[in-house]
C-alpha cells in the first residue's frame, strides 16, 4: 500500500485524527504527512470539515 492509501485509510478509519497522531502511527515526521496531506486536499481525495484543531477528516471516494 502507498503513503497516500495509507493515509487515507487510516483517517476514513480515524476521522478525528491529528497530524501528529497519524505521524505517530505511521512512523513518519509530521512535516512529510502535512506535505500528503496538502497534495491530497488538491487532489480532492481528502477535506477537512471545521476547524483545523477541531474538525473532522472527510475522505472523499472519487
Amino acid at each position: 500500500m502507498d503513503l497516500d492509501a495509507e493515509i487515507l485509510h487510516t483517517l476514513a478509519r480515524n476521522p478525528a485524527m491529528t497530524v501528529a497522531a497519524l505521524a505517530d502511527s505511521l512512523h513518519l515526521p509530521k512535516r512529510r504527512i502535512e506535505r500528503h496531506l496538502a497534495l491530497l486536499k488538491k487532489q480532492g481525495h481528502l477535506l477537512l470539515q471545521g476547524s483545523p484543531r477541531a474538525g473532522k477528516w472527510m475522505v472523499q471516494k472519487n
